[in-house]
This record gives C-alpha cells, structure tokens and sequence, in this order.
C-alpha cells in the first residue's frame, strides 16, 4: 500500500442566481497530474468500450462535459471526478494512483 497525496484548491464564490458554492479543484501548479489522471479517465473509458453519453447517463456529468473534461478544455471539479470514476466503477484513489504509475519513467 502506497500513500498519496493530492492537494486541492476550495474556492467559494456566489453563483449568478445569488447562491454560495463551493469549488474544489487541483491547483493550478499541478497541470501535468491533473491532465495524467484525465488521460487515465479517458483510457478506462474506452478500455470499457463505452461511450461518452453512456458514462454521462451512469454518473450524472453531462456527455459534453466529460467530452472537454477528456480534451483537457476543462478542468473538472472534485465532486464530478468522483463521480466520473464511480461512473467507471474505479476508486477514485486509484484512478490517481495509476496515473501517477504510467507517468513514471521505467527502469531498464
């Protein structure tokens, strides 16, 4: 067992219809492991064999927002990682474990 660690930006701001909410997000100084957990995202998804409106059905983030999610257009939110994980029926925990696997360079 190996322990990782992942820090998140929380940023509160007031929605358009007047509303508190909260955003959590990987810090902008982390671009390169955020766009290795999305490519892992995107690898499990087509491992499956499933399509972006399937996932999007299963998990409840948009078949577009997965879609600029995977093209790296947007930067997804914790909760819809979460989400899009539970969608591919992989932890969370390890999407960003095997992320950081097939990002380092091998021994030979």
């Amino acid at each position: 067992m190996s322990l990782i660690a992942i820090s998140f930006v929380i940023t509160d701001y007031v929605s358009s219809r007047g509303r508190r909410k909260r955003y959590f997000s990987l810090p902008h100084n982390q671009p390169g492991r955020m766009a290795r957990v999305v490519q892992e995202l995107r690898e499990e998804r087509e491992k499956r064999e499933i399509t972006l409106q399937q996932l999007g059905a299963t998990c409840g983030v948009s078949r577009t927002g997965i879609g600029l999610i995977e093209k790296g257009n947007r930067s997804p939110s914790l909760l819809s990682l979460i989400r899009i994980a539970d969608g591919l029926i992989i932890s969370l925990p390890d999407l960003i474990s095997a992320s950081l696997e097939t990002s380092r360079p091998s021994k030979s």
